[in-house]
């Protein structure tokens, strides 16, 4: 059986891919939304990751080493750097390695999946979001990506790609969790302290008669203890006169 061809280019493309365009409008809207949500580790988790997921993965891993085979490096630092790429939300190797190639063949020609020469929107999102240009399964891809296509590490990895970006995901989310528990834990006694305060605070003409009552307490009791040494001083010499 004929390996089927791959037709790439703006008019073998049409209609719009739905499930690609509602996952790039929630990735820009959550976009968006961090921004009022930034802090300091915020930021360090974001520079890590894009450092990971478009220097190492895409950079070193998919362009350089897996379609170019630039460079030479041990079977466990490619598959990291494989992985790594999972992360910039660009598909898994074999798709991304194998439209690279065509594109590196057909270069601004017919059938090349992103040229520019079809418009720029074309050549930097509507390639993405029309058509099924991103849906092709492994087996059509491979005739593209041999080296790949013999690997099960790369085959399994293009299938369950997104999982790289779940597992991630929830580690970063478990950390915001741990973080927020322990700011809670820190900011509690803090709290119940300003309202023990709050609740014993009195109203100022309450406050003002109290103060009042307790010093006239402390001047009763200041005489009554005054009283008591001077009794306590005159009785001796009394019972020295009777003697």
């Amino acid at each position: 059986m004929a390996t089927p061809m791959l037709l790439y280019g703006r008019k073998h493309q049409t209609g719009l891919n739905w499930i690609t365009a509602i996952a790039m409008t929630g990735f820009h809207v959550g976009a968006v939304a961090a921004l009022f949500y930034m802090d300091a580790g915020a930021m360090l988790a974001a520079f890590i990751l894009y450092y990971a997921g478009g220097m190492l993965g895409i950079g070193m891993g998919y362009h350089r080493l897996l379609t170019h085979r630039g460079y030479k490096t041990p079977k466990w630092v490619e598959y990291f750097l494989t992985f790594c790429g999972t992360l910039a939300l660009e598909g898994g190797p074999i798709f991304w390695v194998a439209t690279h190639r065509i594109h590196h063949q057909k270069s601004d020609r017919e059938g090349d999946p992103h040229s520019p020469r079809e418009g720029t929107w074309w050549a930097h999102m509507g390639w993405i979001i029309k058509g099924q240009g991103l849906h092709h399964d492994a087996e059509v891809l491979a005739r593209y990506v041999p080296d790949l296509a013999r690997d099960p590490f790369h085959v399994w990895l293009s299938t369950w790609h997104w999982t790289s970006n779940v597992i991630v995901g929830l580690v970063l989310l478990a950390q915001v969790r741990a973080d927020r528990h322990n700011q809670s834990d820190l900011l509690r006694p803090r709290a119940l302290t300003a309202c023990g305060q709050q609740r014993h605070r009195l109203p100022p003409r309450l406050s003002t008669k109290l103060v009042r009552d307790k010093e006239a307490t402390y001047v009763v009791k200041r005489r009554g203890e005054q009283h008591q040494h001077d009794e306590q001083r005159i009785n001796p010499t009394v019972e020295h006169i009777a003697h």
